[in-house]
């Protein structure tokens, strides 16, 4: 069941899923912390999934996400002003598409992602550091784009670590997009 708290703890679960392991929706105050959880999917569930649009901190770290259709999807819709999303240290595999990301101020470090699918998808306003991550990009390569770009965001090869962007549904854009010389997107 969803669940509305003033801090959401979610903390070393083993967890054998046929839809959503994980489910954590929030509101507009206090920190999420999704930590040392073994989820195990089905081909088609979520492994861990966050909506949040809360003031606090975000962390999804030292999780584990086994053949679930989407390993880790976060909903950020947090205006930039407020301390980036933090997923770290996850272990992603076995599974269709690894990482989901959706409006908000993301760090990414430190995780393993493998998949069939994409490795990451971002879908809206995404703003993305990513450092140490192990990806094999086997199967479909790139970052998946698609949504509605309301914040001033840059396309770049490093942003994109390297991979094309990939338009796979509509993608609109109501704020300024900049495409850095070099950077392939692919329709």
């Amino acid at each position: 069941p969803d669940t509305q708290l003033i801090d959401a703890t979610v903390l070393n679960n083993d967890i054998s899923v046929v839809y959503t392991g994980i489910n954590v929706k929030w509101g507009a105050t206090g920190d999420v912390l999704i930590d040392g959880n073994t989820v195990t999917g089905s081909a088609d569930g979520t492994g861990v999934f966050v909506s949040t649009t809360t003031t606090g901190t975000v962390q999804v770290n030292d999780n584990v996400v086994t053949g679930a259709s989407l390993g880790i999807s976060v909903n950020g819709d947090r205006p930039p002003e407020y301390s980036p999303a933090t997923i770290k240290d996850n272990i992603v595999s076995d599974g269709n598409n690894a990482l989901n990301l959706t409006d908000g101020n993301y760090i990414i470090t430190h995780n393993q992602l493998t998949g069939s699918g994409y490795k990451m998808q971002e879908t809206g306003s995404v703003k993305t550091v990513y450092s140490g991550n192990t990806i094999d990009w086997t199967g479909l390569k790139g970052i998946r784009v698609s949504g509605t770009v309301f914040r001033d965001q840059t396309w770049s090869t490093s942003n994109s670590l390297g991979q094309p962007y990939v338009v796979t549904d509509d993608l609109t854009v109501n704020a300024r997009l900049t495409i850095e010389a070099g950077t392939i997107v692919k329709m």
